[in-house]
């Protein structure tokens, strides 16, 4: 900026400097299939043996450009009280997505989580209100 404003000052107005955002997110399974290991680690089993604590979250730019990557951590148990007892009725696995910058094309970011798809978000939406998903 200080160079801009220095040897172009016309173009002052226009000039503006990115910045980068660090994004909260989380994956919740709502399956009484997905249960947990005697660690405590969440383990998907049934249709969720790929979501784990070593899958990837990945942030792309709507050009395919990857912008970030993370993995989801071992994730918390959800439980249920049912007739007294707790019952696990699924799992939230959080990530923490950092140096997103700001500026990618058509102001649309892609998040994946491993193989389950795509979701589209604006910068304003990331930086806002993070990353929530569910499956099951």
């Amino acid at each position: 900026k200080i160079g801009v404003q220095y040897f172009c000052p016309a173009y002052l107005s226009s000039f503006s400097v990115l910045k980068t955002i660090s994004v909260s997110g989380s994956l919740t399974i709502n399956d009484r299939s997905y249960g947990t290991s005697p660690s405590g680690t969440c383990i998907g089993l049934g249709g969720y043996t790929d979501i784990n604590a070593s899958t990837q979250v990945v942030v792309n730019s709507s050009n395919g450009e990857e912008l970030a990557r993370t993995s989801l951590n071992r994730g918390t148990l959800l439980l249920e009280i049912d007739h007294g007892e707790n019952v696990g009725v699924g799992c939230e696995l959080t990530f923490e997505l950092t140096e997103i910058p700001e500026g990618a094309e058509n102001d649309l970011y892609i998040v994946e989580i491993g193989s389950r798809g795509e979701t589209s978000y604006s910068f304003s939406d990331l930086e806002e209100n993070g990353v929530h998903l569910f499956l099951g």
